[in-house]
């Protein structure tokens, strides 16, 4: 329901010109599970775990208390915007790649957008410090914290 709340922050989160979603293989689905900041599972005929590319959350599973903390505020942040909205998914392939050079992981690298509203959830998570753009600006947080 786009009147919640919640909405009318992602709703100002527009995607940015360097998103293109007719690049790659895009599909339809549901987002059936949110695992942590910047992965989710996505149901199409049958649900694929997705790591959203250039988002890098905290991880919400770890030892490290601190990292474990962020991490599991990122994904509460993710949940609250994404879980359940029907989405477009994004793979990014060069003509001459094959799908599985978009797998990390038993993960799908790709860009999780919002079928009604256009989000883009890897920027929404940039642009409300849930999560980096890199790791290396990921590691470099952390280490601040």
């Amino acid at each position: 329901d786009l009147s919640d709340p919640v909405y009318s922050q992602v709703e100002a989160v527009k995607p940015t010109e360097t998103t293109d979603i007719n690049f790659g293989i895009i599909f339809p689905g549901k987002v059936v599970n949110v695992v942590d900041g910047d992965t989710v599972d996505v149901e199409v005929r049958r649900v694929v775990r997705i790591r959203m590319l250039d988002c890098w959350a905290p991880e919400s599973r770890t030892r490290d208390l601190a990292e474990k903390k962020e991490g599991l505020k990122a994904k509460d942040a993710l949940q609250k915007v994404l879980y359940g909205r029907d989405v477009i998914v994004q793979v990014p392939i060069e003509s001459d790649a094959r799908f599985g050079e978009a797998m990390s992981m038993s993960r799908v690298l790709g860009r999780v957008i919002d079928r009604h509203t256009k989000v883009d959830y890897s920027e929404y998570m940039v642009k409300n410090g849930y999560a980096s753009k890199t790791k290396a600006e990921e590691l470099e947080a952390l280490e601040h914290d």
